[in-house]
């Protein structure tokens, strides 16, 4: 974070006396010692994890009593930063043309440690697009009524970066139908062939004792 220190105009730009940079005396905690009375504002000029955006918006504050302690933030809970996210596309395809409808599940664990699961349908196109937390993911098709016809594909892995799109395809074969037609007469037709011989086996033999 940079300090500087107002010309008067309340507005951040020439003519600004540029104070210097804050230090960081804890883990997420900046500060700077010694300031003047008068009207300044600090800008954040880079941050050390490149999944969050720099907030490059000054925050003016005013030191106007002898010891005063100043807190600047830019939300109820402090200063934060906003993720950049990635993008991740999924296109489906399948055997018989469908491609609307199908479920994917994805799963995994952002940059911060954070757990996601959720489900998302394709569209007219056979398409998802996502934007996602950096981090690794699994993306898995979901069995249901939409894919029962199918071969369900293997799921995947992929790695999610910041405003960085990933893509994965996934093919679905149809699943293999049972035979039916005249293959199923086969062991009828055996059956009534061996009892056809087996009346004609009787038939001569007992032909044969009448003689």
């Amino acid at each position: 974070f940079a300090c500087y220190m107002d010309n008067g105009d309340g507005k951040a730009g020439e003519g600004d006396a540029y104070i210097g940079i804050l230090e960081e005396t804890e883990l997420g905690v900046y500060q700077m010692n010694g300031l003047r009375y008068g009207m300044y504002y600090i800008q954040e000029v880079s941050i050390p994890d490149e999944n969050y955006r720099v907030d490059s918006d000054p925050y003016f504050f005013a030191i106007a009593e002898d010891g005063e302690t100043v807190v600047v933030k830019n939300s109820e809970q402090g200063f934060q930063n906003a993720v950049r996210h990635g993008e991740l596309r999924i296109a489906k395809r399948a055997e018989d043309g469908k491609l609307e409808g199908f479920s994917f599940l994805i799963a995994g664990t952002d940059f911060a440690g954070l757990a996601y699961s959720e489900i998302f349908k394709t569209d007219a196109d056979g398409r998802i697009k996502v934007e996602l937390r950096p981090g690794r993911y699994t993306v898995s098709e979901v069995s249901d009524a939409a894919s029962a016809r199918y071969i369900l594909p293997e799921e995947q892995s992929v790695e999610i970066k910041a405003e960085e799109t990933s893509e994965l395809a996934f093919y679905n074969e149809l699943s293999p139908v049972p035979q039916t037609g005249d293959d199923n007469m086969l062991p009828l037709m055996l059956g009534l062939t061996g009892a056809a011989l087996g009346g004609l086996i009787a038939f001569v033999i007992l032909r044969f004792k009448r003689k």
